[in-house]
């Protein structure tokens, strides 16, 4: 385990992992490790080809570039992968806030008919147990692999990985740090001055914390869909109504229109009725098509449908000038990550300021 220990801290040093790896025991950061190999790992799904990183790609911030999930035998889900990144700052995952925990969130594609394809995690679990690296490793952490790995194993490792990804700083941080004013561009602090002032983003992307999560972790109706259920609403209320909560989710990836109605087919309260949960917007430039069903294709459409919709809601125009909405959107840009060796504002790296496992 010590050569295994000194190698991974190399590699967290040499790749810019978040602090984590860093305050994490041996053991944690082999069961991160072990969750990185099973995330990116195809012989999980019914056609060996898709894995986690088949929709969650690094380069698109754990996000992916299709309007909505694409599953095993390129099957099409009904939602929009999101990123992963800063998985730390949500308090409920999947869209609709469906799963109350990271480690439950994990599970749920394996079987998922759309996605992984598999019947059920004693599939998994076979897969793993016969596997001699997997076992052996497993073994190392939890002091017992082969037959004796246990679901709950595969959902603790695989958190793990997901809770290590993000926690990079970006210019705003160091902006907000406030010893930095120059991290932002004018044209980008202008854009700032919109976001929490006539634009009033901040309402639910809310500015708060260190560093700033862009989330109320909030569920919010946006509009977006209404036309698919709005039409057949009282059916398809009496139908949700009269089943248990496993065969609601089921029909969220089968069925477009069930998918739509948001939280609703989770609490069956009829003000959830479209309404998902905030999105972070740290790293937004690098995560469209935006919107739970990947409806809008750019960060500009984004823009423009939140400005017209929270407009409609207040019951007065949004207006912005042109000169606004372009320093929303530079600001916007602003918010990606920035690589490791550029971190312009080393004092906000100081312990307590990024997240860490126990910021969920």
């Amino acid at each position: 385990m010590g050569k295994n220990k000194n190698h991974l801290l190399v590699v967290a040093a040499l790749t810019g992992l978040t602090l984590f790896h860093f305050c994490a025991s041996a053991a944690s950061i082999q069961a991160t490790e072990i969750g990185h190999q099973i995330f990116i790992d195809p012989q999980f799904s019914v056609d060996h080809a898709t894995s986690c990183s088949t929709c969650h790609l690094p380069e698109r911030a754990f996000s992916s570039p299709e309007p909505v999930a694409v599953g095993h035998d390129h099957l099409h889900g009904t939602r929009n992968a999101p990123s992963l990144l800063n998985a730390v700052h949500y308090r409920m995952f999947f869209w609709d806030g469906r799963a109350p925990s990271l480690e439950d969130q994990v599970l749920r594609p394996f079987v998922n008919e759309r996605e992984f394809g598999m019947h059920s995690h004693s599939e998994v679990l076979e897969k793993l147990r016969m596997n001699q690296r997997y076992a052996s490793e497993f073994r190392e952490v939890f002091g017992a692999g082969g037959k004796s790995i246990q679901i709950g194993q595969v959902a603790s490792v695989l958190a793990a990985y997901v809770r290590s990804l993000g926690g990079q700083l970006n210019r705003l941080d160091c902006f907000l740090e406030g010893n930095h004013p120059e991290a932002l561009t004018p044209v980008e602090r202008d854009g700032l001055e919109v976001f929490r002032g006539v634009g009033g983003c901040d309402a639910c992307h809310t500015v708060e914390g260190r560093p700033a999560s862009f989330t109320d972790n909030k569920f919010h109706i946006s509009g977006i869909g209404f036309e698919k259920f709005s039409p057949t609403l009282s059916d398809l209320s009496r139908k949700l109504a009269g089943l248990d909560s496993v065969s609601r989710e089921n029909l969220i990836f089968r069925d477009p229109t069930v998918a739509a109605a948001g939280r609703f087919v989770v609490t069956l309260d009829p003000k959830d009725i479209g309404a998902f949960r905030t999105p972070s917007l740290r790293n937004v430039a690098l995560t469209a098509p935006y919107m739970h069903d990947g409806s809008l294709k750019t960060l500009e459409e984004a823009v423009d449908y939140e400005l017209y919709y929270t407009g409609s809601l207040r019951g007065t125009p949004i207006i912005v000038t042109p000169a606004q909405k372009a320093s929303l959107l530079a600001f916007l840009e602003s918010l990606n990550d920035m690589p490791a060796n550029e971190q312009a504002c080393k004092s906000a790296t100081k312990v307590g300021l990024l997240p860490t496992s126990g910021s969920q």
